[in-house]
């Protein structure tokens, strides 16, 4: 019994039992009850509720919309309403169909706006776990863009805060979820909301760690460490895929939320959003071919180098990270498939990266336009292997962004930027170095990285020996 029921007296209970007997029967008779009730006794919550939900299962939305008004603004913390406005909320939270669903979304379309944005901010105030708030929260700014600027940023700091006091062991979980996937676009397109430059950097960061973590993660289950090759060769060994989780997770979701389906173009875009509150002219860079790509990175280089414009600094060191860390996953994806979640293929051909002689270089593919990467060798295929183009395309592309961001003007704000984002910890990140000290002729440095992954001894030798195909 609520805490108003019990507070009643016995005649005003007495009209309430004599509404409820005749709603069978006779629903005039039910309502001339309760009218008769709300003027003998106007203050009585228990009987004006009880009258709204006589409207509401009567289907007549307008006049149920004019009562919930009416005691949201008389009885603003009953708990009976709080309910009932909390299955509003959830509903418009769904694409369901059923009847109490329509009913409650109608319900709630009659109410004025000003009073569709109260009741939804007294759900989230009421409301306890931080990811239901947030949900409520994102269903306020969306109807009512106009409270982004004043709730848009308390909402980014409490996912934060909720974070860090779950001492979350990994960046892919449900608080970094909702903050880089769906609160943070909302507050950047803002226009209205004043951001810091660091702020917006560290906002950065951390969607750029989520999605690149979210997508490089690992099949989950056990590896047949028997099916692997023993040789070291590059980029990985291969294991068997069968009885591994193929899919992505998010710590603390259901499976159901865990899909992303656009998470290299999601990232994009919050580099946009950010970069156009912090003063970057970045456009459709992330959508142009790898040689576009590099050829307008040079040019930000130089611009920013010669005129040593901090902004264009800046800027260069975040396109360069977010082009390397994609061409990165990109190339790893395809050289071996299996090592992430989602990703599949059909080319099972083992690679590794092998040493041309020049005269043979010279010799093969005459009249073919290759591209040309400073302090870099060109990349070749061998005849009969297939799909090489994305492979070779986006190790050259990684390589020229590492050089740059390894350059003097660059190598102090990527060190830290590194630290930011944890690059130590990505596995797949450190195989990468192996292949590009093998592309780079830097053939015992790669085999020395691979042993040490490996907690091997490192192999140590005066010579430079060449890596060939097994």
């Amino acid at each position: 019994m609520d805490k108003m029921d019990a507070e009643m007296s016995e005649d005003e209970r007495w009209f309430i039992l004599q509404s409820r007997s005749c709603k069978p029967t006779d629903i005039y008779a039910s309502k001339a009850w309760l009218l008769t009730g709300k003027d003998v006794y106007p203050k009585n919550f228990s009987m004006q509720f009880e009258d709204y939900l006589l409207e509401k299962e009567s289907g007549k939305v307008k006049q149920a919309a004019q009562y919930l008004y009416e005691m949201f603004q008389s009885f603003p913390n009953e708990e009976k309403l709080l309910r009932e406005v909390q299955c509003i909320a959830e509903t418009l939270q769904t694409e369901s169909v059923t009847g109490d669903s329509v009913l409650y979304r109608d319900l709630f379309t009659c109410l004025p706006n000003d009073i569709q944005c109260k009741l939804l901010l007294n759900v989230s105030d009421q409301t306890k776990d931080t990811i239901e708030q947030c949900k409520t929260m994102l269903l306020i700014l969306n109807r009512f863009p106009s409270m982004i600027a004043q709730q848009g940023v308390q909402l980014v700091e409490s996912l934060m805060s909720a974070e860090k006091h779950a001492h979350s062991h990994t960046p892919v979980n449900c608080y970094r979820k909702y903050l880089v996937h769906d609160v943070l676009p909302l507050v950047l397109r803002n226009e209205a909301t004043d951001l810091a430059p660091k702020q917006l950097f560290k906002w950065l960061q951390k969607a750029i760690e989520f999605y690149v973590c979210y997508v490089s993660q690992p099949p989950s289950g056990e590896i047949d460490d028997k099916s692997a090759s023993s040789d070291i060769l590059s980029p990985t060994k291969k294991y068997s895929s069968a009885n591994l989780k193929r899919s992505t997770s998010i710590l603390g979701l259901p499976d159901k939320e865990c899909h992303i389906s656009r998470p290299w173009d999601n990232l994009f875009d919050v580099m946009k959003l950010a970069g156009l509150k912090l003063g970057w002219r970045i456009g459709d860079f992330f959508n142009k071919s790898r040689e576009s790509q590099l050829q307008e990175l040079d040019v930000l280089q130089d611009q920013s180098v010669k005129s040593n414009n901090p902004v264009l600094l800046k800027q260069t060191l975040y396109c360069s990270t977010i082009l390397l860390l994609d061409c990165v996953y990109q190339y790893m994806g395809k050289v071996d498939p299996t090592q992430f979640v989602g990703k599949s293929s059909s080319y099972n051909q083992q690679t590794a990266l092998v040493e041309i002689p020049q005269c043979t270089l010279a010799n093969s593919e005459p009249k073919q336009k290759r591209q040309k990467l400073s302090g870099c060798p060109d990349i070749m295929s061998s005849p009969g292997m297939i799909q090489t183009t994305p492979i070779i395309s986006n190790l050259s592309t990684a390589s020229k962004c590492w050089d740059l961001l390894h350059s003097e003007k660059y190598i102090k704000d990527f060190s830290k930027l590194k630290q930011h984002l944890h690059f130590d910890s990505w596995n797949w990140l450190k195989v990468f170095k192996s292949d590009l000290l093998i592309y780079q002729g830097n053939f015992m440095e790669s085999i020395n990285l691979l042993c040490q992954s490996k907690g091997n001894s490192t192999v140590k030798s005066s010579s430079t020996t060449p890596l060939a195909n097994s």
